[in-house]
């Protein structure tokens, strides 16, 4: 028998397809990765949008989806390896999750696009803009992982993502969100069923192996960066926002919204697909394409 979490996958997934998205899978050695691909209807440049731990393409992002096809040309949604509908490699690490979104984004960027990442994917996307620039028109990242841990910060986020009770879960959740969510108790059973899962909890052994972002990649990135860490984030270390101050190049702008916590994709999408689509319209300008696809202003100066 199924449980709610694939079921409840399948099903935004499903709604995802009635919205015009089309299956797409890459094949590489050691894995498959699933992606949806959604063509848009706008003039803005395509739009990559990549999930983190323990989530998918659709089950993140569907509220953004709706927001953001009338301005852009194309949207992509891959399941990271070991999520979602892609294939889980045989040791699920930092590793196989990079070398997965690697193969994905070479076989289907037709040109380049701007990538939206958050927390886990935020770090992956870092690093793949650092080695295919010509790939990343943009990046905008949300809480990105991927800063240098030391052995207590490593232990501590380890421990947060060691659901083994249903008020282990409540607390995850409740740490997510800015405030308490409405459905914290239903989001609560879904995180304890995902991260019970043997190859994810797999990923969590893995991360004292962790391949961390080195400054020089941080300092390579010549596209448009715009990175926003919540004030109200309470998953990752503030100590990660310190080390991306410091190393990101000077015309990466750093962005701190009071009313963010880690997952603004979920409780605050309307603003946060607004964001992005003006850092795609700037990144269109930039490029001198045409940055059209209009849409209500934001209250936000960004």
């Amino acid at each position: 028998m199924l449980d709610g979490t694939v079921l409840y996958e399948r099903f935004m997934r499903a709604l995802a397809e009635i919205q015009g998205a089309r299956a797409r899978r890459v094949h590489y050695p050691g894995g498959c990765v699933h992606a949806l691909d959604v063509e848009g209807e706008g003039t803005l440049p395509d739009v990559v949008l990549l999930h983190g731990f323990s989530a998918s393409g659709p089950t993140q992002y569907l509220p953004m989806l709706r927001r953001l096809r009338p301005h852009v040309r194309r949207i992509l949604l891959p399941d990271l390896p070991g999520h979602g509908s892609s294939r889980v490699p045989a040791r699920l690490d930092d590793v196989s999750l990079q070398v997965g979104l690697e193969a994905a984004l070479q076989t289907l960027l037709r040109r380049p696009a701007v990538v939206f990442a958050s927390s886990l994917a935020g770090g992956l996307a870092l690093r793949y803009a650092s080695r295919h620039p010509g790939k990343v028109a943009g990046l905008m990242v949300c809480s990105p992982g991927g800063a240098p841990l030391d052995a207590p910060q490593l232990g501590e986020l380890t421990r947060l993502f060691t659901i083994d009770s249903h008020r282990d879960a409540l607390g995850f959740v409740d740490r997510l969100f800015r405030k308490p969510h409405p459905l914290r108790h239903a989001l609560a059973y879904g995180v304890r069923r995902q991260f019970a899962r043997p190859h994810l909890r797999g990923l969590l052994e893995h991360a004292k192996d962790a391949q961390f972002l080195a400054p020089s990649e941080l300092q390579r990135l010549s596209m448009p960066v715009h990175l926003i860490w919540g004030r109200a984030d309470r998953i990752l270390p503030e100590s990660h926002l310190g080390y991306f101050r410091r190393h990101l190049p000077p015309h990466a702008e750093v962005e701190t919204p009071p009313g963010y916590g880690h997952a603004p994709f979920l409780d605050r999408a309307p603003d946060l697909a607004e964001r992005l689509l003006q850092f795609t319209r700037r990144v269109a300008a930039a490029s001198g394409r045409p940055a059209t696809g209009a849409s209500t202003p934001s209250d936000n100066p960004y």
